[in-house]
């Protein structure tokens, strides 16, 4: 995507997109086009269109997904860091065939503690979040509103199953629960407690403000850009690129917030929703 003026080509930093639909209101004579990057054809893919017993690694599922999808290769990192773990960490999954493509991505960057995107080259992206360094400063220069409404602290990860082989590891410090439910790598895993304790030693006491801005934008952000927010008393919140919304209309402007939302009955034994009871 991106925008010429006066002559010049300025170029979105996103990846390719590929319309699906394009509707025309009668009345104002506008176009909208739905288009979308190669994840979303993963969703109507199963895991028994790819030869699962040559796969031995996190790296090898990833990349068998990757080609059949048709993007234009892999990319592992943290920050700018490339990661070589991904292609080396060995991985075993419970799978029947039944399981998207776009599921196992889900489970693979759950089990891997990594976000998963397409990026401006066409190349999808496991990307471990940083705790410690940032990407960018919205100062109170930049934006146009801000609210925010208080951090959220991980202290327990908790795998958990249909059978209630439960293992939970915590931290010290008070504050939320994150339920792995029925993960494909972990389930009848021997190493699960060994993997849950990995995953608490990356992101234990990770700490998300709630916030949501209205700012003059950067479309060079990505997906898991940690974010230093200035507040309006001068001091700092940290957050992350999650949810995020770029309008153009004569001048760039972008909403980016994030939120947590409790949920008084989880727990390990009761998922959220109907559709993990039932699985």
């Amino acid at each position: 995507m991106g925008l010429d003026s006066d002559g010049e080509d300025y170029p979105f930093k996103t990846g390719n997109y590929y319309i699906t639909q394009v509707r025309r209101d009668e009345n104002t004579n506008v176009l909208t086009l739905y288009a979308y990057d190669k994840i979303y054809e993963a969703a109507s893919h199963y895991t028994e269109e790819l030869d699962l017993s040559t796969y031995s690694t996190f790296g090898a599922y990833i990349e068998a997904i990757a080609d059949f999808i048709g993007v234009d290769g892999v990319l592992y990192k943290c920050q700018d860091t490339e990661l070589a773990d991904f292609k080396t960490k060995a991985a075993s999954a419970n799978l029947d065939g039944s399981e998207t493509l776009r599921e196992l991505l889900d489970d693979i960057a759950e089990a891997t503690q990594s976000v998963y995107f397409v990026n401006y080259q066409n190349k999808l992206v496991f990307r471990r979040i940083s705790k410690e360094n940032y990407n960018l400063t919205i100062s109170k220069n930049d934006y146009l509103t801000l609210s925010c409404s208080g951090n959220r602290r991980l202290q327990t990860i908790c795998a958990t199953t249909q059978l209630g082989d439960n293992y939970s590891a915590s931290t010290s410090q008070i504050g939320s629960t994150q339920y792995i439910r029925d993960n494909d790598f972990w389930t009848n895993n021997v190493n699960t407690p060994e993997e849950v304790d990995s995953a608490l030693a990356l992101y234990g006491d990770l700490t998300i403000a709630q916030f949501d801005c209205n700012w003059r934008g950067n479309y060079l952000l990505e997906v898991g850009d940690r974010i230093r927010i200035e507040n309006k008393d001068g001091s700092y919140s940290y957050s992350y690129l999650y949810d995020d919304t770029i309008t153009y209309n004569g001048a760039l402007q972008e909403r980016t917030k994030w939120s947590y939302k409790e949920n008084d009955m989880e727990s390990a034994a009761n998922p959220t929703n109907l559709g993990d009871k039932l699985k």
